[in-house]
């Protein structure tokens, strides 16, 4: 990754990342809303933004704390990059991160650095786990539509005050190598606790407000989509009869 102490953004070239957003995910948009709350389940799985959201009182507020979250990452895939509704979207997320001492504005919205490295997968994240799930499911997607869809988020994030800059590959690398090293190393256990209640009121809102049997059906897709050793951690079911009732689609995508 290459560090950038500011960033310089070309609205018109994020409006076309966004368009490019916007196709991938009508074009395929089952396997892509799986790996995003995929996403947000591992991300309930790093230490440190559990501990982070429970002493914010998160872990018992996830429906209008993540819904938060998620509503302004909707708000800006649909707004016009650089204007008047883009800019009050950004403020309002930062002015919450910065009230948790996440993000200084001392400097333009930098991240404090002991929290560079979670934020930064919070929104590669997003990004990593969608694409991961198209590809498992046989959905490909262009090179240049991964690197589009990778520097709308990465842009974001730079708003947000991220200082890096890397291609989706190189995002893709780091993100894998941070969910072994924080998600399945060594000290992953710490705050265990806050991280399987955030799991556990995030998966419980997934599918709001769908019929329940495609809740959760939508709910065990994401279970069986996951890696075996972070359902484990996070105290979740393994879904083995969804995950073996998905090896046809599989196989299929790899022949």
């Amino acid at each position: 990754m290459t560090p950038s102490t500011s960033p310089k953004l070309d609205y018109d070239e994020i409006a076309e990342q966004q368009q490019v957003v916007q196709e991938v995910l009508d074009t395929h948009t089952f396997p892509t809303r799986i790996g995003v709350i995929r996403g947000l389940l591992y991300q309930c799985a790093v230490p440190q933004i559990a501990q982070v959201f429970s002493s914010t009182n998160f872990a018992n507020a996830a429906d209008t704390r993540i819904g938060a979250t998620m509503q302004a990452f909707k708000d800006l895939g649909t707004q016009k990059p650089g204007d008047a509704d883009w800019n009050a979207t950004i403020e309002r997320v930062n002015r919450l991160h910065e009230s948790h001492n996440i993000v200084s504005n001392t400097e333009g919205h930098s991240v404090q650095p002991e929290y560079a490295d979670a934020f930064r997968y919070i929104v590669a994240s997003l990004v990593t786990h969608p694409m991961q799930v198209a590809s498992s499911f046989g959905r490909k997607t262009t090179e240049q539509q991964r690197e589009s869809y990778w520097g709308f988020f990465q842009a974001i994030g730079h708003e947000l005050g991220l200082q890096e800059t890397a291609s989706f590959d190189e995002t893709q690398q780091w993100a894998a190598a941070y969910e072994q090293d924080v998600i399945l190393g060594a000290n992953a256990n710490e705050h265990l606790s806050e991280q399987q209640a955030l799991a556990g009121q995030l998966l419980s809102k997934v599918g709001k407000g769908i019929p329940r049997p495609f809740k959760t059906a939508l709910r065990k897709t994401v279970l069986a989509s996951s890696d075996r050793r972070v359902l484990r951690k996070l105290n979740q079911g393994n879904a083995w009869i969804t995950r073996l009732a998905l090896l046809p689609f599989k196989r299929s995508a790899t022949s």
